[in-house]
């Protein structure tokens, strides 16, 4: 038996809580009304098109925030949970995470760059990285005490695994 649902849902978060929750469809009256009702047609295409962006947006957030944070699926997610770089490599973006890059002499480095800032933050250091290429990129780094700090200006190499990095979807 289909289930619909029907009780005043608003936005696109209600809508995806109800599809969670086992619903095949969900009843939207109230937001075209309001926008009949206040701007006519361009109204209530504008109230559905705010529904739709919503809906979409909190698709792509579902799942387990571990998955959701380490295999984003679109650059949406990965800028809005935590710290990302983007990199384009063969042409598609990739997220990459701070705690995936290594820090590694030059010779080893897929880029090489100058640590512009670093962040101490107790168990780990965050540090802004300006590639050779202009772009930034952020590299955090744990340490247990075994090596000094990198100053603003030093050179270093970049270096991650292709497992650490996710092809973004447009």
């Amino acid at each position: 038996m289909p289930v619909l649902i029907d009780s005043g849902f608003r936005r696109g978060t209600d809508i995806v809580k109800a599809l969670c929750l086992g619903a095949q469809a969900v009843c939207v009256g109230r937001p075209y009304i309001w926008g009949l009702g206040a701007f006519g047609q361009p109204g209530v295409e504008r109230a559905l098109e705010i529904l739709r962006v919503e809906l979409f947006a909190i698709m792509q957030q579902v799942g387990a925030p571990t998955e959701i944070y380490e295999r984003p699926r679109t650059r949406f997610v990965a800028d809005f949970i935590g710290e990302i770089n983007i990199v384009e490599e063969g042409g598609r973006p990739r997220a990459l995470r701070p705690e995936k890059i290594r820090l590694v002499p030059a010779a080893e480095a897929r880029v090489a760059g100058v640590v512009e800032t670093a962040n101490f933050l107790g168990g780990s250091t965050l540090y802004r990285i300006r590639a050779a290429d202009g772009r930034s990129l952020l590299a955090r780094e744990t340490h247990a005490g075994e090596r000094a700090l990198r100053d603003a200006g030093d050179a270093v190499g970049l270096a991650w695994s292709d497992m650490d990095s996710v092809v973004l979807e447009n």
